[in-house]
């Protein structure tokens, strides 16, 4: 099942873990896919009542033409680190309520965040809704959180 792994990897997926107790409808399938064996995914722990597996060649929260990494993550905030100005994925879905000013912030062509630092080092990177930034989204009135074209 490769569109499930692709699926897995573009979240930003690396494990996955999979319990004994009967599955909710939205993951039945999942769970089956799981269970047969079939997934291409790699049991790398058992235990009573879960099993955990991994998923090959996973891909980073966080990707682009440099490397970077998520120091941390909450959810409202994250801390990501990159080596050099530049385009970044963050495989988190996008929404106007997220902003920077060590950047700017962007919908990528998938719906995820795109991320655009302007120098290397931690970007942080926050989410907020309050009636000032809703009015910001609807009229599009602060520049520097959205990137120009």
């Amino acid at each position: 099942m490769r569109s499930f792994r692709r699926s897995l990897r573009g979240l930003g997926v690396r494990y996955v873990v999979l319990g004994d107790a009967p599955a909710d409808y939205s993951s039945r399938g999942e769970a089956m896919l799981l269970r047969s064996g079939s997934s291409g995914l790699l049991p790398v722990l058992r235990s009573g009542h879960l099993t955990v597996y991994e998923v090959p060649h996973p891909t980073g929260i966080v990707t682009g033409r440099a490397p970077a990494r998520l120091r941390s993550f909450s959810a409202t905030r994250m801390f990501i680190h990159v080596t050099a100005p530049g385009r970044y994925r963050v495989a988190v879905r996008f929404s106007p309520y997220w902003r920077t000013f060590h950047g700017c912030v962007q919908k990528a062509p998938d719906g995820m965040t795109e991320l655009v630092a302007f120098r290397p080092g931690v970007v942080d990177l926050d989410f907020k809704v309050n009636v000032h930034r809703g009015l910001e989204a609807l009229t599009g009135l602060e520049p520097r959180r959205y990137c120009r074209g």
